[in-house]
């Protein structure tokens, strides 16, 4: 799709867009083609000790880690949005493990038209950590 790869190492991929210009860095297990996942060597990089995630430890509300801006609830396999996004509600999946999407990736949503895909972490406040760089968080007094 125009990009050139200029080098790898160090777990992290760099791309040319072809103008000469570069493009931010990117961890090599979020490689993607149309044709799969990215394969280094003859192995498929997977993520560490990747516990199998479930839409039912997604369900509940979500805000954004880096202001507490309310995002939307998740409510069976959608996400309800704030009402102060004005989207209608979209399309969750689990994804993990699928062939097309990030290796690292737990659940894929459509929004306006693009998919986005997140991981899943667990611990004392679960997030999703957005391939955007976005990371949403459960409120406090919600887990």
């Amino acid at each position: 799709m125009g990009a050139t790869m200029c080098h790898a190492e160090g777990g992290m991929l760099c791309c040319n867009a072809g103008d000469g210009e570069e493009v931010r860095p990117l961890p090599l297990d979020m490689l993607t083609t149309d044709e799969g996942t990215a394969v280094i060597g003859d192995e498929l990089q997977q993520h560490p000790s990747k516990v199998p995630v479930s839409l039912h430890q997604l369900q509940g509300k979500w805000n954004r880690q880096a202001d507490g801006m309310p995002m939307g609830e998740v409510k069976g396999s959608t996400v309800e949005w704030d009402m102060s996004y004005q989207h209608a509600p979209s399309k969750l999946s689990m994804v993990t493990g699928l062939s097309g999407v990030p290796v690292a990736a737990d659940v894929e949503m459509e929004l306006a038209g693009e998919k986005h895909w997140a991981r899943y972490e667990t611990g004392n406040r679960p997030q999703l950590i957005w391939t955007d760089g976005e990371v949403w968080v459960k409120p406090l007094n919600q887990h």
